[in-house]
């Protein structure tokens, strides 16, 4: 009977990626989606394997589809890259497609990205300003915390658009000076707003419950206890959250996909830097946003989260649009031009 039901639902979705015009993305075929939702759906499966009796779905998907529709409009002629960083990422794929937060969380954050930056650069509709709307609340019921991280690209954003696209690196990089002020400044102004003292309790919190629940992926983090310690620990919390494991570490099985993960984030930042190539137009405030939601997640989860499988899992968010950042920064054309056979690979997608 479970089967039977789960079938249906599988076959109702199925059907919904078919026919319902949100998923109506110019160039790309409707079946690759449908694809995605079925290999989300084979995740999902194991996911539930390994940690629950049921199996999570469909809002996922909407969460990135409205991501990669987004995408799709600022890069063109990058579609096939871009759709490797939202749906194909084995984190997205495991840690998206189960009964946790994510999947709401997914859904919150593409919901409020798409209409944001629908809005903020006046090509909006009514559905854009709900979509708007309802990401925002669905990130703040979730993890408010991801609404926290966007604040500075968010704010920097708005301003830009306040200035009319004048001086737009200076206006984006404000409050992100601003940001960085609170964390030395914040504690002498309410003890809501001390962010070392905040970080350091949470940090704390994650060691506690890794020593109860005997976690065999505890890590050493650097201890945060004074403002100058959460700038000088920076560097080394990138690399914890977006490198770790590293291929030494694959003691368990749940690590291997996330650790060739990482080897693959290297590579492709070889590439970046081997085939730079500077944004422009269109691009640049998608790509800040990305740099700068991959940068403060980044060091807030890779300096308070010492459970390495926790933070396998808490970086989702902000990996897709790491992948972005840096598939946004390489030139594509001179990349295919050093490996015809990538150019193939593209051409028949």
């Amino acid at each position: 009977m479970d089967f039977l039901l789960f079938a249906l639902y599988a076959a109702v979705f199925i059907c919904i990626v078919f026919y319902w015009n949100f998923f109506d993305v110019p160039g790309v075929k409707r079946k690759y989606f449908a694809g995605v939702f079925v290999l989300k759906l084979i995740c999902g499966i194991a996911f539930t394997q390994v940690y629950s009796d049921h199996y999570g779905s469909f809002f996922t998907l909407i969460g990135l589809v409205a991501i990669y529709k987004l995408l799709a409009a600022y890069f063109p002629r990058k579609k096939a890259a871009m759709f490797l960083a939202v749906f194909l990422l084995p984190s997205v794929l495991f840690w998206a497609s189960g009964v946790l937060k994510e999947s709401i969380l997914i859904m919150g954050l593409g919901l409020f990205v798409l209409g944001f930056f629908r809005w903020i650069y006046g090509e909006h509709s009514k559905a854009d300003i709900f979509s708007l709307f309802l990401g925002f609340a669905l990130l703040l019921i979730t993890k408010g915390y991801v609404l926290q991280c966007m604040a500075p690209a968010i704010l920097g954003l708005i301003l830009v658009k306040a200035f009319k696209g004048r001086k737009f690196y200076f206006w984006f990089a404000l409050p992100h000076l601003l940001a960085l002020i609170l964390v030395f400044a914040g504690g002498y102004i309410s003890d809501k707003l001390d962010v070392p003292r905040i970080m350091g309790l949470k940090q704390i919190a994650f060691a506690n419950v890794a020593e109860q629940s005997n976690s065999g992926s505890a890590i050493e983090l650097p201890e945060i206890r004074q403002s100058a310690d959460v700038v000088l620990h920076a560097p080394e919390a990138l690399t914890t959250t977006y490198l770790r494991p590293w291929p030494w570490e694959w003691d368990k099985i749940t690590y291997i996909p996330p650790a060739l993960e990482n080897l693959f984030l290297m590579i492709c930042l070889l590439l970046m830097a081997w085939n730079f190539k500077k944004p422009y137009g269109l691009a640049i405030p998608i790509l800040a946003f990305s740099a700068s939601f991959a940068l403060v997640m980044g060091v807030l989860t890779g300096e308070v989260v010492s459970i390495l499988g926790a933070l396998v899992r808490y970086k989702v968010p902000s990996l897709i649009f790491l992948f972005v950042l840096i598939f946004g920064l390489t030139d594509h054309i001179k990349l295919q031009r050093r490996f015809p056979a990538l150019r193939k690979l593209v051409k028949s997608l």
